[in-house]
Formats: C-alpha cells, structure tokens, sequence
C-alpha cells in the first residue's frame, strides 16, 4: 500500500515467509560421527512461519526543505526452530536412539518454540543549514526483541529494550570535499527469563572526510 505526493510518502507492507526444517533437522536417527558432539534429528518439526509489518511515512516541509520522516517495522515468527542441548555428565542411556551417551558428551535436538518478536521504530529530523552549506540531522530509534531459545536443556525467553540517539552535521565545503562529525548514544537492556540480566551504556563519536 503507498501514497505518494510531492512532499509526502506512506508506505504500508505485509510479508509472510516460511522456512522448512533442514534434512538434518528432520532426520530421525542419531549422529555419532564425534560421540561427544551428538545431533539427533526430530521428525515431528514443523515449519516456521514469518510475518513481517513494515510501515514507513515521510514528509517534506518549510522554506528550507527540512526532512521528517517515521519507519516501523515488526517481525512475529511461528514455531522457531530452535537448538537443544543437553550435557551428559555420567555415561547415560538413551533408549529413544538405542545409544548410550558417553560422559562428557552434548546431545543437540531442535524443537518448535513459539512467539518471537522483533520491533523496531526509527524516527529522523534532517534540517538545511545552507550558511554553513551543510545539514543536521537527529535521529533516534527503539528495537525491541523478545526472543524464545534453550540454554542448555531449559526454554529461555530474552527481553530487550535498546533506546538510541545520534546526531549527525555533514558539511560541504566544495564539489570536491566532504566533512561529517557524529555522536551516538544508546542504552541496551535485556532481561531472560532464567533470572539474568545485562546493562550497559554506549557513547560513541566519529568524524569523516
């Protein structure tokens, strides 16, 4: 879906994807190539199913042209396949495969896991300074992520939240010399459900010629 004008854009779109289970995923027999790196293939996967929103609107205004402009994008994906491992501290008998694990050893299945969200939503400014013959631009962003996996044999479900801000000045002196000077600064935060979490601060600066 799209409007489009002279000085205004919206853009609307829909995407569903799918993803089969490889050979190996599928496979129902266990591989004892290297006996402490076993993969055991699971018949009952299903295939994954991706949907993907993404909406993008855009507008041109004042004397000077200044630039506003809005993009959102948001991805769900239906039974994820995901890896499962399991540690075999002792010798362990798996009768499912008619094997006996050694001490030692990881066992990797996949499994179906369900609810995967990605969001993110990104928003810029871009301002003329045509004294200067250059342009200012400030944008700022979100990305959420709620993602499903195992840590070992246990199912986990990583929250983040993750605000960014940059400020950027390009300056065109002539036809032939370009400067720009940035600073970013973001926060991560993530949270999972197995009771850890994980803070950190990014400021960063840049210059280019």
């Amino acid at each position: 879906f799209v409007i489009s004008k002279m000085t205004q854009k919206l853009l609307i779109s829909y995407m569903p994807t799918v993803q089969l289970p490889s050979i190996e995923q599928l496979r129902p027999r266990l591989d004892d190539t290297n006996p402490y790196m076993l993969v055991a293939g699971n018949r009952h996967l299903k295939q994954s199913y991706t949907h993907r929103l993404h909406g993008q609107y855009s507008i041109m205004f004042g004397k000077k042209n200044e630039n506003l402009a809005i993009v959102m994008e948001a991805r769900m994906v239906e039974d994820l396949i995901a890896a499962r491992r399991i540690f075999f501290a002792n010798e362990t008998a798996l009768p499912e495969w008619n094997y006996t694990a050694p001490a030692q050893s990881t066992l990797t299945t996949y499994e179906n896991v369900d609810g995967m969200w990605a969001v993110k939503v990104d928003a810029w400014w871009i301002h003329p300074l045509r004294k200067l013959r250059s342009r200012l631009k400030v944008q700022t962003s979100f990305n959420y992520d709620d993602i499903p996996s195992f840590v070992g044999d246990v199912l986990n479900r990583t929250r983040s939240y993750a605000p960014k801000l940059t400020l950027d000045l390009r300056a065109n002196v002539s036809r032939s010399f370009r400067c720009t000077v940035g600073t970013r600064t973001s926060y991560v935060y993530s949270k999972n459900s197995i009771g850890q979490d994980d803070k950190y601060f990014m400021q960063g600066v840049w210059a280019s010629t």
